[in-house]
């Protein structure tokens, strides 16, 4: 069965997401729309695979990812390859549904230790 992800086509009007370069959109894009995306916006991903899928050296998506959590946009567990997208259930037109709490809360059970 087909998954889908929601892209919110603000994201093409907003200040922030114009102003990064064309692997950085990208890299954001990834994370947004990644087939591991869990209903809090936490899900496990290597770096090596996130570099691959954008099309990046392992070294680019490092300072990618450390750009995105100084600016507040992720939080990335090193550790456990745990990635959390910080504002996925406000933009998320699902977050609301019951059970879409329920899995979010699940994740956050299942990544506490990150």
């Amino acid at each position: 069965m087909a998954r889908y992800e929601f892209v919110k086509t603000e994201i093409y009007n907003d200040g922030w997401f114009m102003s990064l370069p064309t692997d950085e959109r990208m890299a954001f894009i990834y994370l947004i729309t990644n087939p591991s995306m869990r209903p809090s916006g936490m899900f496990p991903l290597g770096l090596n695979v996130w570099a691959f899928f954008v099309g990046v050296s392992l070294e680019r998506i490092a300072e990618i990812r450390q750009r995105f959590e100084q600016e507040g946009k992720i939080r990335y567990d090193v550790t456990h390859g745990i990635l959390w997208l910080v504002n996925y259930m406000r933009h998320n037109p699902n977050a609301k549904n019951e059970n879409s709490q329920h899995a979010a809360l699940n994740d956050v059970q299942q990544f506490r230790n990150c």
